[in-house]
């Protein structure tokens, strides 16, 4: 079971990673540590930082970041090859938030967020929709498609004889907007009440909620930690609506939304899909559109539809727990499904291999073949340094020992023939050396293998031939040099004119390493950037998913 190391400042997030954990009985591979380096971090300190986990961080397979999640999560993204783990990100607040605050902007930070978003060992995910949107914005790319909500424990606490349980009072806890700013209009229209928090008494427990009708509560941020644990107990809300909230912002000075500062678009968003004005939640909540409707609804609540609202809040929590914890599931799990066959040989492939790997396995599927088209097979048996290297001499072959295998060069085909083993397929390996066709057909066993499919031919006659789409298509013809650039970009062309990639279709180019423009895809890759191509991941390869 895989080990995992929750790194945060927040009290709500540490309950909430640990109720996940204990609903999914894996409690016991959680260890939480609470984050003292601030709000902000550079990127020196982020690598100071770094090595002062790097040893700790051995004993775990996983990393969980929430509340500052990208402050946090800075090192170890920065120094994402000096490591293996798989980084989850749970954003539970503005994914910027105390980089936002600086001076001048921090690009590399934005720049580092967007780009590990499409890493393969970094997955991406958000407590609610504002700020999902919000970093989606930012180019940041998430594991689902839709926010992962908190999932606390749940409380079944409903009781039919609410009459003799519950105080005919409103829970305030003063949070956010002043209690001191809106309690006259409280008294005006005597609306009876009892407020704790921020300067006032503690509130004894969750129960000691229950005991009251409902909360009054003024939303001051797109979402709380405590919504959900409020819910979890059937905790019934008053709140402004829509209509109200954007008066009291708009017409008052006292009245705080976080988010009011914000471009006029973003701040109408920040509140229309907030989690308390969101479609999939208004039969939760009870809204009022003024302080006198806010009296006649709270004096007119009875205790057969107090019952059903409690009713239904509990089955809404059952069903968001049911969907969110499987998600959680599924993530946690991720480490085990991207276990790739040969992956401790990948080394400088490695985050290319796997996302490549990622891709394919989210879009291949029983009714269509998933085409592969490798440029330049497998040439060798052995890696450089040991005798045999180049020959065709199958005495070379020992396929039962892959720490001798060409892995300078990669293996692609073997390797994903292997790893997509009884799946919808074919690879079409191509290359004009007779000598290569040779030794592929051997290191992948032509004479039995049904989904590889070796051609003896150049690059270009090839593309020029075929009549189907290509879903992956891998680039590691040639020799490097000035004459495998150019050959490059001659088939980039025939790619984009022809329009040989599918929908979703990615483009795999080979020996690239740090510098794009000075190595095999010098000109191909600005040009296929040019023509509905984006960059997604770069390292020793560059990896290119059609728009």
């Amino acid at each position: 079971m895989n080990r995992v190391l929750h790194l945060t400042n927040h009290e709500g997030t540490t309950k909430n990673i640990n109720a996940v954990f204990n609903q999914l009985n894996i409690i016991e591979n959680l260890k939480t540590e609470n984050w003292d380096h601030g709000i902000y971090i550079c990127k020196n300190k982020a690598n100071e930082i770094y090595l002062e986990y790097k040893e700790k961080i051995k004993n775990f397979d996983i990393l969980i970041f929430t509340d500052l999640s990208m402050t946090i999560a800075r090192p170890f993204l920065q120094n994402i090859n000096e490591h293996n783990l798989f980084i989850i990100i749970y954003i539970t607040n503005r994914f910027d938030w105390g980089v936002s605050f600086l001076k001048d902007k921090d690009n590399e930070f934005y720049s580092m967020c967007s780009l590990m978003s499409n890493h393969p060992r970094v997955f991406f995910c958000a407590d609610n929709s504002y700020d999902y949107y919000f970093a989606k914005i930012h180019k940041i790319n998430f594991y689902f498609n839709d926010p992962l909500k908190l999932s606390p424990v749940l409380q079944n606490i409903i009781n039919n004889n609410i009459s003799n349980k519950l105080l005919d009072k409103l829970f305030i806890y003063n949070r956010g907007s002043s209690y001191e700013s809106y309690k006259h209009f409280l008294y005006n229209y005597h609306i009876e009440h009892d407020v704790f928090g921020e300067k006032y008494s503690k509130y004894r427990d969750l129960n000691h909620i229950c005991e009251y009708k409902a909360v009054l509560h003024f939303p001051y941020q797109v979402n709380t930690q405590s919504l959900w644990e409020y819910l979890a107990y059937n905790i019934i809300y008053f709140l402004p609506s829509k209509k109200f909230i954007y008066e009291l912002i708009s017409n008052t000075s006292w009245y705080y939304w976080e988010e009011k500062n914000r471009p006029f678009d973003l701040f109408i968003k920040s509140i229309e899909i907030s989690e308390w004005y969101t479609d999939d939640h208004k039969d939760l909540f009870i809204y009022f559109d003024s302080w006198e409707e806010l009296k006649l609804k709270f004096v007119n609540l009875t205790d057969d539809e107090i019952l059903k609202k409690k009713k239904l809040i509990h089955e809404f929590m059952e069903n968001n727990n049911k969907i969110n914890l499987e998600k959680w599931n599924i993530l946690i799990s991720e480490k085990n499904k991207y276990n790739m066959k040969y992956s401790n040989f990948f080394d400088k492939r490695t985050s290319t291999f796997i996302k490549t790997y990622e891709i394919i396995l989210k879009n291949i599927n029983t009714d269509n073949i998933y085409n592969i088209v490798e440029l330049g097979t497998s040439r060798s048996y052995v890696n450089g340094y040991i005798v045999g290297c180049g020959s065709t001499d199958i005495k070379y072959w020992n396929p039962l020992n892959p720490n001798i295998w060409d892995w300078g060069a990669g293996i692609f085909t073997k390797v994903f023939d292997e790893n997509l083993h009884n799946m919808n397929y074919k690879l079409w390996s191509i290359d004009p050396s007779i000598e290569a066709n040779i030794i592929s057909s051997n290191i992948n066993n032509i004479l039995k293998n049904k989904n590889v499919i070796l051609v003896n031919d150049y690059s270009t006659n090839f593309l020029n031939k075929i009549n189907f789409k290509i879903d992956l298509l891998y680039m590691d013809h040639m020799d490097s040099g000035e004459e495998a650039c150019l050959q490059h970009l001659i088939d980039a062309k025939l790619v984009i004119e022809k329009d040989l990639i599918n929908k979703n279709g990615i483009i795999l180019i080979d020996d690239v390493d740090k510098n794009l423009h000075e190595t095999k895809g010098k000109y191909s890759i600005p040009y296929l950037l040019n023509n509905g191509f984006e960059l997604i991941l770069h390292n020793y390869q560059a990896l290119l998913r059609k728009i």
